[in-house]
Order: C-alpha cells, then sequence, then structure tokens
C-alpha cells in the first residue's frame, strides 16, 4: 500500500492515493445542516417555568450560498450581496470556493473548510508504477466541517462545527498514451454528522446551537499525468 501524493483536490476532501497531476476540476458540494437553538420563549406560572421544544432551521447548500455572498460581499470579496444563477458550491485545488459553470467567482475558504482525523482506512487497488487506482480506491476517516463567518458578519454570525465518518472514492482511467491525460472520478459522502456552535454572535443575545447535517461531494475530470 503506498500512501503517498495527493491531488490537490483530494488533500482537501478525499484521501484516496494519487500521482502528481496537473488539475482544476471542480468538486461540486452538497451541504444540509439542522440548526438546533434553545428556545427562549419560556413562561411561568404557580411557581412552575415551562421552556418550549428547541426550535430548528434548516439550512441547505442554497441557503449557505445566500449567507455567503453577503459575507463576502462585507469583506469586499464579491461586489454583490447575491450570486449568479446556478452557482454552486466547489473545492477547486484546495480551497472551498463559489463557481459559476468551472469559473472560480470567489475563494470562501476564509469561512468554511474542512479537517481530517488521523486515522485513514483505505481499500482498493492501486497500481505500483503509476500510483493511479486501478481502477478504484476507498478511504474512510473521520472529517470535520467548519463554518465561521463570524469576522465577517458582525451582527448575526454563525460558527458551528460538524463531524462523522466521511468514505471516498478514487476511480482512474488508464493514461491515454497521445494525450498524457486520464479522467479522474471523485465522491465523497459524509451521511451523518454532529457538531455544536454558536448561532446570532454579535447580536447581544448569542445562542449555543447543536448542529446535525449531511454533506457529499463528487467531480470528474480529465487530469494530465506528470511522471
Amino acid at each position: 500500500m503506498k500512501l503517498t501524493k495527493l491531488l490537490a483536490l483530494s488533500s482537501l476532501l478525499l484521501g484516496a492515493v494519487t500521482v502528481e497531476a496537473q488539475q482544476d476540476n471542480p468538486l461540486f458540494v452538497t451541504i444540509s445542516a439542522r440548526i438546533i437553538a434553545q428556545s427562549t420563549n419560556t413562561t411561568t406560572s404557580h411557581d412552575v417555568t415551562t421552556t418550549p421544544a428547541a426550535r430548528s432551521r434548516f439550512f441547505s447548500t442554497t441557503d449557505f450560498l445566500k449567507r455567503l455572498a453577503i459575507d463576502e460581499n462585507n469583506a469586499a470579496n464579491w461586489p454583490s450581496n447575491t450570486f449568479p444563477r446556478n452557482v454552486r458550491l466547489a473545492v477547486v485545488g484546495d480551497k472551498f470556493s463559489v463557481v459559476l459553470g468551472t469559473n472560480v467567482l470567489v475563494d470562501v475558504s476564509n469561512i468554511i473548510g474542512i479537517e481530517f482525523g488521523n486515522s485513514t482506512i483505505m481499500s482498493g487497488r492501486q497500481n505500483d508504477t503509476n500510483n493511479l487506482a486501478s481502477p478504484t480506491i476507498t478511504t474512510m476517516h473521520i472529517a470535520k466541517l467548519n463554518f465561521d463567518d463570524t469576522a465577517l458578519n458582525p451582527t448575526n454570525g454563525l460558527r458551528f462545527f460538524m463531524q462523522g465518518l466521511l468514505t471516498e472514492t478514487v476511480t482512474d482511467s488508464t493514461i491515454s498514451r497521445t494525450t498524457s491525460t486520464f479522467t479522474e472520478t471523485q465522491t465523497a459522502s459524509l451521511p451523518s454528522a454532529a457538531g455544536e456552535g454558536s448561532g446570532a454572535v454579535g447580536s447581544g443575545s448569542d445562542q449555543p446551537i447543536l448542529v446535525t447535517g449531511s454533506l457529499s461531494a463528487s467531480g470528474s475530470g480529465k487530469v494530465l499525468f506528470v511522471p
């Protein structure tokens, strides 16, 4: 087993093994999160205090993109409070970015990022002559997604992490003798994650929150083989 060189994309989201290569193919990311906050609508009657059920808010990828547009406008990294239609959240190189097609509109790694645990479990087949998957390598490890826009949103900041078991696959084609390229397909799945953080940061009524959610990612493209 050769745990050697990682693609730039893999170094952020995918722990699979591969060769040195030149590639900027986006890995499109989908995130969902349920943010659970303490209810503040308590009532007291006859020496008994009643606290209603916790309040929940659901964030889809679209909701995160709306928030990121406002955040990056506050940071002057994006000239508007909205992104164009059909933008997507992606990893390009080693950073989370907002892309339109394959064009990077803004780097959002100042707000969102990911880190990994120390243990990686790998299975699959690898070509020992070029380190490509042959054809597929699967890895599993603990992943922690971090979101923090409190530096850019001074009155309603959101800071949280959620973590769980991330499973990734990399599938490589054979290298073309004429173009020295191969096709690489990558997927990542974190179906169940949990964490905590703070909401309404800077409002004067910061609230502790619990977070559950999921993350998935996929991408495919031609990669130039660099021996």
